[in-house]
């Protein structure tokens, strides 16, 4: 059933709009984040939310541009900048995403992803040392993010850093023994020590992992 709203208050579309997109009626929500953006033209929460539908739609232009207004009317809404910073970094503006995810950390210090997100944007960016202390800042805010010991992982192996790089993979596995791709990392590293017994294992336990 749907919810029939007696008067012309832009939370209330707002609101209404937030539940329809719970439940996956996109379009509806998109036409009561519309209302509420005309009969509000400076409600941030409208715009920001809008763009997110937009960008789960691929419709990066149109997600930038309300995230764009939503920063203009709320400088300080980190949210807002780590989802430009998301789009940019799914273009591969990786520069762009950096600049949008370091103002996000200044507003907000106490998300992992966006410590992850930024790490991995420096890590295509070949700037190895600033991932590792980006994913190890996420993994001290959640000991369990298994991504992130994967990704410092194969930062520090890409600075010859192989003991710390061994070290985040084992920790990935013991987390989630079921990552294949971990094992073979782990492989490639004892193969390069010359640890050729345990990178066997290693491969062989990525090989039964992938069949």
């Amino acid at each position: 059933m749907a919810i029939i709203l007696d008067n012309d208050q832009p939370d209330d579309y707002f609101n209404r709009g937030k539940d329809y997109d719970k439940v996956g009626q996109i379009k509806k929500a998109l036409n009561d984040f519309n209302k509420a953006i005309s009969l509000n033209p400076e409600f941030t929460g409208a715009f920001h939310n809008r763009g997110v539908i937009y960008h789960e739609l691929g419709k990066y232009e149109k997600a930038i541009e309300d995230y764009d207004q939503a920063i203009r009317l709320d400088p300080k809404y980190g949210e807002v900048y780590f989802n430009r910073g998301l789009i940019f970094y799914q273009v591969e503006k990786y520069k762009k995403a950096i600049n949008d995810l370091t103002r996000a950390i200044k507003i907000n210090s106490k998300l992992p992803i966006y410590f992850f997100l930024r790490g991995n944007a420096y890590g295509i960016l070949k700037k190895y040392e600033e991932a590792i202390e980006d994913f190890s800042q996420a993994i001290r805010l959640n000991p369990d993010y298994v991504n992130a010991y994967i990704n410092r992982g194969i930062s520090f192996s890409n600075v010859n850093h192989n003991k710390e790089a061994i070290e985040d993979f084992f920790k990935a596995i013991k987390l989630n023994p079921l990552i294949a791709e971990d094992y073979k990392n782990q492989g490639d590293l004892h193969n390069h020590m010359m640890q050729f017994q345990n990178a066997i294992k290693n491969f062989e336990k990525a090989i039964e992992l992938c069949l």
